[in-house]
């Protein structure tokens, strides 16, 4: 009878849990592709990826797909690719096991960082890594003395992307001197259906490029123009790819900025004279783009029709260039004035649009003043964003108000919980804690025991072998039911002295600042996790941790213990 109860105990528990012993592996599959997928019938389109890598993991029990990586158009000859950065941001936060891909080239066609990752980063990050059609894991492959026998077609995946890189650069120039363009997109222009590299008007979008030039010529900075053109609800040069079909995701940006107006004014393609070759770099190293000087750069004079004349054109430049000169002059003038830290960097939030406040200075009179304001109404527009800029000097007084106030409710806090757990209804309650883990603790060590003698009446017999691993299998579980209510038990006792021991730290430092009157960055940073301006000049602080008490009293009040 006693046999049969425990063994419904153990049933019980087991239960709880999953009993299928298999560790799991959380699957990150990773596609990429060179050139945007165009929907033609390739090799390596991101849908015959998929459909390989796929087939393979469903003969795979032990893999469990967590999530897809699609990198679309980026080169696998560098690892600086945003998708990749994601999913390398994702293991290092301890939610991906194992990256399959379909092939070595699809992780990289660099054959030293290609290695790296599978030797070096893959195995101390923890990560498994296989790729499906050379047959490679590195959970079975092989290894000697320098690391793992990688296939061949990894070096030959490098030598491909340093030949490519040799034979493809002298064609480009080629087609640059004769006057084609190479590119993605010129906005103001389209590309001729019948000759790629010949530059038609887009009668949609060079009215655009003739008003920014003449704002510009009408002395609007930048910014100004920007703003104009936002407020007019003109599309951005990315919106208006992605709707006319020349673009496959949905932008990011979608208010003009002053770098777009910028870069549209400096271009002297729309004079109708091709000007290319802006960049060097070396393709297969993956380098940085150096930019070459003036004087390099492939010109070719009347390859296509312009939207600005030659003055016009010459009469921005010149602007730019006297604009430059005063930005220059007004930083080397205000040198003589002392930088002081942004404590606020990256801490202020737009109640009306959400973007980040900036910092910007300006002198008058000798007087050095810090004005916080929304950087996209400074910026992109005056009728999108209503909140008003605010000086560094009143938030600080704002600031140092709102803090004393929250440090007295801290210190009530702090004395609730000082209270409570000097008293003797928690000392019942942290004993009756004890006491549960001293009793879960005996129940481990007695299944522990059970478990480890199974194998010695198997082999005497008095067990068969069915029953052997079915009752193994029954107290490897209940040993995870056990070990995860002790974890239980010990993260709630831990989580009170935690949040008391953070709070009194927290009291420490709010104390340290209001005996100097004076805030910090580090303060700022450790006490804050941002500040919302609203357009009525309202201001929301959030603070740090600002409920561990009261969690902590809640889950004192709320302990219950069966024992």
């Amino acid at each position: 009878m006693a046999r049969k109860t425990r063994n419904q105990n153990r049933n019980n528990l087991v239960a709880q849990i999953n009993t299928d012993q298999l560790k799991k592996y959380r699957t990150a599959v990773y596609y990429r592709l060179s050139k945007k997928n165009n929907g033609t019938n390739q090799t390596d389109t991101i849908e015959n990826q998929a459909k390989i890598v796929e087939n393979y993991i469903k003969g795979q029990p032990d893999l469990i797909i967590y999530k897809e990586y699609i990198e679309n158009g980026q080169t696998g000859i560098t690892f600086n690719r945003p998708v990749f950065n994601e999913l390398i941001e994702d293991v290092k936060a301890g939610l991906i096991d194992c990256i399959v891909v379909k092939d070595l080239s699809r992780l990289g066609r660099n054959h030293i960082e290609t290695s790296n990752y599978i030797e070096k980063i893959f195995p101390t990050l923890d990560i498994r890594f296989i790729s499906v059609t050379e047959n490679f894991d590195t959970l079975t492959a092989e290894r000697n003395d320098t690391g793992f026998i990688i296939p061949l077609k990894n070096i030959l995946n490098d030598l491909y992307a340093k030949d490519l890189s040799k034979k493809i650069i002298p064609v480009i120039r080629k087609k640059q001197e004769e006057g084609y363009f190479i590119g993605n997109h010129a906005y103001g222009y389209l590309k001729s259906e019948t000759n790629k590299g010949k530059l038609i008007i887009d009668e949609r979008t060079a009215p655009v490029v003739v008003l920014i030039y003449k704002l510009r010529c009408e002395g609007m900075t930048y910014s100004d123009i920007a703003k104009e053109l936002n407020n007019q609800n003109i599309l951005t040069p990315s919106q208006y790819l992605y709707k006319i079909g020349l673009k496959k995701n949905p932008p990011k940006q979608t208010e003009w900025k002053y770098s777009s107006v910028k870069n549209i004014l400096s271009r002297e393609i729309y004079t109708g004279d091709m000007v290319q070759g802006y960049t060097k770099q070396a393709l297969y190293r993956g380098h940085e783009q150096i930019r070459k000087q003036k004087d390099e750069l492939i010109r070719v004079k009347g390859t296509h029709e312009a939207i600005i004349n030659r003055e016009t054109f010459e009469k921005a430049q010149e602007i730019n260039r006297q604009t430059r000169e005063k930005y220059l002059e007004g930083i080397k003038a205000n040198s003589k004035y002392e930088k002081t830290e942004n404590k606020y960097y990256g801490k202020i939030l737009c109640g009306c649009c959400g973007s980040k406040f900036k910092r910007v200075r300006s002198v008058r009179n000798d007087k050095v003043t810090y004005r916080l304001l929304c950087s996209s109404r400074y910026r992109y527009s005056d009728i999108k964003c209503k909140t008003l800029s605010i000086t560094e000097h009143k938030l600080d007084k704002v600031m140092l108000q709102t803090i004393k106030k929250h440090i007295k409710v801290l210190v009530e806090e702090k004395k609730i919980l000082d209270m409570i757990m000097k008293s003797k209804e928690y000392e019942i309650k942290y004993t009756a804690f004890n006491m549960k883990l001293e009793n879960l603790q005996t129940q481990l060590d007695k299944n522990t025991k059970e478990k480890n003698s199974l194998y010695g009446n198997y082999v005497l017999n008095k067990i068969s072998k069915e029953e052997y691993a079915r009752m193994k299998k029954e107290y490897i579980s209940t040993e995870e039911v056990i070990k995860q209510e002790i974890q239980k038990l010990r993260d709630k006792i831990l989580y009170q002295h935690k949040a008391k021991s953070t709070k009194d730290t927290v009291i420490r430092k709010i104390k340290q600042l209001t005996e100097s009157n004076k805030l910090t960055k580090k303060i700022i940073d450790e006490l804050i996790e941002n500040i919302v301006i609203y357009n009525n000049q309202r201001i929301k602080i959030n603070f740090r941790f600002k409920d561990e008490y009261k969690k902590a009293i809640k889950l004192i009040k709320d302990m219950e213990v069966v024992i």
